[in-house]
C-alpha cells in the first residue's frame, strides 16, 4: 500500500484512533512515522465517529500528500456494514475532490480485522466507487490495494470484478435527455456506408468524374441542422430515441454536439426523419405534461433547497425538487443529476449535514415542508431572543438562575441514575424552519384526533454532531452509527445517563447532549430490519415509532417527528 504512487492512502482503525494498532495501519505507520500519530492526537484528541475520516499529512512517505484514517466497528450485520462502506468510500472521494488530488488507495475496507464478508466489501466498494463516477463528473484515479499473499481475497475481487463487467456494471448514459448530454455522439449505420473507385487516364477526367459525384450529393443528399429554436423540446429526446430513429431509417448519419443535432442523408430520407423526430417529441411532451402535475404536487408540499453564494436559501426547480424528493423517500443514499446551470451535481442525503457537491464545491442542502410557509397560526415563541431579527439560527444561553435553566436541569440530573456530572452551560435552540416543521407534523396527529404523545427525550453524538442538528435538524438517512437494534432511525433515550455514553467530548473538554421535543404518537417494539414502522394489528395504519421493549429507547422515522429543543454542556 505505501509502495502505490497515489496522493491519498485509506486505512481503517477504530474510532479512538489508535494509529498502529491493525496490520494495515501498523505498516502505514511505520512507513509515515510517529509524527503522524502525534498529528492526528492533536487534531482527533477524542477520536472520531465511526463510518468517518481523519486526515492527517503523510509523514515519511514519498509522493503521498494525505493519509485518511476510517473509523470501523466490527461486523454487525449486512445493513450496517454497507452503510459503513458507502460513507467512507463517498467521504473520501469527496475529500479527494474538492481537496482536487487526483489519486487515491483504497484496502479491502473492513475485509480484515473488522470481520465483514469478503465477497460483500469486494461487490459493494466496486458498485459504490462506479456509482460515484456515475453521479460525478470527475478524473480521478482510485486504487483497490491488495496484499499479494491475500490469494482468497484477490479471487473475490477478481471475480466481482468479471460480474460486474459481465452485467453491464459500466456507465450508460443512453436514458439521459440530449440536454443533460455534453459530450459528443455520432450514430451511423456502417453497412450503409459507400465508397467510390474512381479510375483515371488523366487530371481532367478525375476531377469531371469528382465533380459529377459532388452535383449527385448536392442534388441527392441533404444535411440538416436543427436545436431548440427550430424544434422545442428537441433536447427532451434520449440517445436511445436517436438509436431507434437510425434503426427506422438505416441510410442516414446523426450527429449531437453543443446542444445541436445534425441529420445527413438522402432528403427523402431526412425529410421523414425529421417529421419521426416531431412525433416522438410530441409523445414525450405528452408524457412531461403528467409528470410536470405530479411534480407541481410534490413542490406545494415539499420544497428542497441550497445555500448560495450569497448566503441565502434558494430552491431547486420543480423537476428537481421531484426527483431529489423521490429519492430521498426511497432512501436512496444519494441522487445524481444535472442542476440548473448544466453541472454535474449530487447530493448525498448519508451525509450529516447532507451535502450538495457541484464539481469540487460542497453546499449544504435542507428539505423544507412547504405548509409551514403558509400557516400564519404557527407562532414562534415569544421568549426567543431571535423572533425580531429574521435570523433562522440562533444558540441562546439561559441565564442560569432563570426557570427555564432550572427546568432543563433538573430533567437531565433527575435521568442520571448515579453518573455525577456538573453542567456548565445549556443554550436553547431558535430555529424557526426546524419548529415550524415539528409543528405542522404534530398538528397532522391532532387533525385526525390522534394523540402526538409528546415526549422530551435526550440524544447524544459527538460536539459536531449535535450542532449540525440544531441547525440542519434531525437527519434519518444517517441512522445506524450507534446501531439500528430497535428501527433504522434516529434513536432518543428516556434516561440521559443512556445518552451520555454517546455524548464525546470536543476542544474545550466538554461534553453535550440534545434535549428534544419528540412526537411517539403509537409506539411498537422494534428489529434492526425495520426502515419504517409496522402496521398496527388489523390495520393499515402504521405505528408511529419503535421501541425497546422496556420504552426507555425510541426509534423516530420522519425528520419533522422531533425538534432539538436545548444544547445541554456538561
Amino acid at each position: 500500500m505505501t509502495q502505490t504512487k497515489t496522493n491519498a492512502i485509506v486505512s481503517t482503525n477504530s474510532s479512538s484512533l489508535n494509529l498502529g494498532s491493525g496490520i494495515l495501519s501498523k505498516i502505514i505507520i511505520q512507513a509515515a512515522g510517529n509524527s503522524v500519530i502525534n498529528e492526528a492526537k492533536n487534531k482527533y484528541p477524542n477520536g472520531i465517529e465511526n463510518n468517518s475520516i481523519a486526515i492527517t499529512s503523510a509523514g515519511n512517505i514519498n509522493g503521498v500528500k494525505n493519509l485518511y484514517h476510517a473509523a470501523l466497528s466490527g461486523f454487525r450485520n449486512e445493513a450496517t456494514a454497507l452503510k459503513a462502506i458507502d460513507s467512507i468510500i463517498n467521504i473520501c472521494l469527496i475529500e479527494l475532490k474538492t481537496s482536487n488530488l487526483k489519486s487515491i488507495s483504497f484496502p479491502a475496507i473492513g475485509a480484515g480485522g473488522f470481520g465483514f464478508p469478503s465477497n460483500l466489501v469486494a461487490k459493494n466498494m466496486i458498485k459504490i466507487i462506479s456509482d460515484f463516477f456515475k453521479s460525478n463528473d470527475c478524473a480521478l484515479d482510485v486504487n483497490i490495494v491488495l496484499h499479494e499473499k491475500e490469494t482468497e481475497l484477490i479471487k473475490t475481487f477478481e471475480n466481482e470484478f468479471s460480474i460486474f463487467e459481465n452485467s453491464g456494471g459500466k456507465a450508460n448514459h443512453d436514458e439521459n435527455e440530449l440536454k443533460d448530454i455534453n459530450h459528443k455522439i455520432h450514430l451511423c449505420n456502417l453497412k450503409a456506408k459507400g465508397k467510390f473507385t474512381i479510375h483515371f487516364k488523366s487530371k481532367i477526367d478525375f476531377n469531371r468524374a469528382t465533380s459529377e459525384i459532388n452535383t449527385f450529393l448536392n442534388e441527392e443528399f441533404k444535411r440538416e441542422q436543427m436545436n431548440e429554436s427550430s424544434m422545442k423540446n428537441l433536447t427532451s429526446l434520449t440517445v436511445v430515441d436517436l438509436q431507434k430513429l437510425l434503426e427506422k431509417f438505416p441510410d442516414i448519419e446523426i450527429t449531437y454536439e453543443n446542444k445541436t443535432l445534425n441529420l445527413y442523408g438522402f432528403k427523402n430520407s431526412i425529410s421523414c426523419a425529421i417529421a419521426e423526430l416531431a412525433l416522438q417529441v410530441n409523445n414525450k411532451m405528452a408524457g412531461h405534461f403528467s409528470s410536470m402535475i405530479d411534480q407541481m404536487k410534490i413542490s406545494t408540499d415539499i420544497q428542497w433547497q441550497y445555500l448560495s453564494d450569497s448566503n441565502d436559501w434558494k430552491n431547486f426547480s420543480v423537476y428537481l425538487n421531484s426527483l431529489i424528493e423521490s429519492n430521498y423517500l426511497k432512501k436512496e443514499s444519494k441522487v445524481s443529476f444535472t442542476n440548473e446551470s448544466n453541472n454535474a451535481a449530487c447530493i448525498f442525503f448519508n451525509m450529516n449535514p447532507m451535502i450538495y457537491l457541484i464539481d469540487n464545491k460542497r453546499i449544504n442542502v435542507r428539505r423544507i415542508d412547504m405548509a409551514q410557509l403558509d400557516d400564519n397560526s404557527i407562532k414562534i415563541p415569544s421568549n426567543w431572543i431571535s423572533i425580531n431579527s429574521g435570523s433562522d439560527f440562533y444558540l441562546a444561553d439561559l441565564n442560569p438562575s432563570s426557570s427555564e435553566y432550572l427546568r432543563v436541569s433538573y430533567q437531565f440530573i433527575s435521568k442520571l441514575q448515579n453518573n455525577s456530572v456538573r453542567i456548565s452551560k445549556i443554550q436553547r435552540v431558535e430555529n424557526p424552519y426546524l419548529f415550524k416543521q415539528y409543528q405542522i407534523f404534530k398538528e397532522k396527529f391532532i387533525k385526525v384526533n390522534k394523540n402526538p404523545n409528546e415526549m422530551k427525550l435526550f440524544h447524544g453524538s459527538t460536539h459536531e454532531s449535535l450542532l449540525k442538528i440544531c441547525r440542519f435538524g434531525f437527519n434519518r438517512s444517517y441512522c445506524g452509527k450507534n446501531g439500528v437494534a430497535f428501527g433504522q432511525g434516529v434513536y432518543f433515550a428516556v434516561n440521559s445517563s443512556y445518552s451520555i455514553k454517546y455524548s464525546v467530548g470536543h476542544a474545550i473538554s466538554d461534553r453535550c447532549m440534545i434535549l428534544a421535543k419528540v412526537l411517539v404518537g403509537e409506539s411498537c417494539v422494534g428489529n434492526s430490519q425495520m426502515k419504517v414502522p409496522p402496521n398496527q394489528p388489523n390495520s393499515e395504519i402504521p405505528f408511529d415509532s419503535t421501541c425497546d421493549p422496556g420504552k426507555s429507547i425510541f426509534v423516530c422515522y420522519h425528520d419533522n417527528q422531533c425538534y432539538p429543543e436545548y444544547l445541554i454542556y456538561f
